[in-house]
């Protein structure tokens, strides 16, 4: 009687698993998506320019209306990446705890220094269009303040760089040793791979590069996750 008991638990825990896995997935799309156009209503110009030099100039670009809903999608958007690097930890169906824990603590320090940053360009762009409204004292003392917030911002970009990096690497590690749900030519899409392969569109396809590169990151993990999507499909059905 156990025996017959127990084997539908076991079977709606697995379903349970298998439905967690896939709206995990969706969640960490959802993510990507929602927070790559707030970046892009937050940082594209027509004649995006990268460089300290340029950065006053982009931020001229956004309306205030495309400043507030940037400034609101990235902000809604941006935790939800916690949830989409969940799904890829079980993905990677590890059997050593510290390696999910691992990968959850470079997220959660990576993204969480990544929605600052990202909110930040919003204040800039305020900050930048009162300076190009105004003239005088009142410019002056505003371009004190927009460079100091530009100066607290910046090296939090370098370490969402550095935090790419590093998840990517052991990603790849993990996918090439075998033993996920996912195939092992996925390594050659880790989430540092597609940022390049996103900033290369610039050499090649300029005209739509630059609608790509300011959310680089999130149109590499919009690739990303909808990859792992089609994986954890087949892992949940198998044939």
């Amino acid at each position: 009687m156990n025996n017959h008991t127990q084997v539908p638990a076991r079977k709606a825990t697995t379903a349970a698993a298998d439905k967690l896995l896939l709206i995990t997935g969706f969640l960490g799309l959802f993510a990507a998506l929602t927070t790559g156009i707030g970046e892009y209503f937050l940082l594209y110009a027509p004649e995006l320019k990268h460089g300290a030099a340029n950065d006053y100039a982009n931020f001229l670009h956004p309306t205030e209306s495309q400043l507030k809903l940037g400034y609101y999608l990235g902000a809604i958007g941006t935790p939800f990446y916690l949830i989409g690097y969940w799904h890829i930890v079980c993905m990677l169906k590890q059997q050593r705890r510290w390696t999910g824990v691992a990968i959850m603590v470079f997220a959660i320090f990576g993204f969480m220094s990544g929605i600052v940053w990202l909110l930040s360009n919003a204040y800039q762009g305020i900050l930048v269009q009162a300076i190009a409204a105004t003239s005088g004292e009142i410019a002056v003392k505003l371009l004190e303040v927009q460079t100091k917030v530009d100066n607290l911002s910046a090296p939090l970009l370098s370490v969402i760089r550095y935090q790419m990096l590093i998840l990517s690497a052991i990603l790849a590690f993990i996918i090439i040793r075998g033993g996920t749900y996912y195939p092992r030519w996925m390594a050659l899409f880790t989430p540092i791979v597609l940022i390049l392969l996103v900033f290369s569109t610039l050499l090649f396809a300029p005209s739509f590069g630059k609608y790509l590169v300011p959310e680089a990151l999130n149109v590499a993990h919009f690739i990303f996750f909808a990859l792992s999507i089609l994986f954890a499909f087949k892992a949940v059905n198998p044939k």
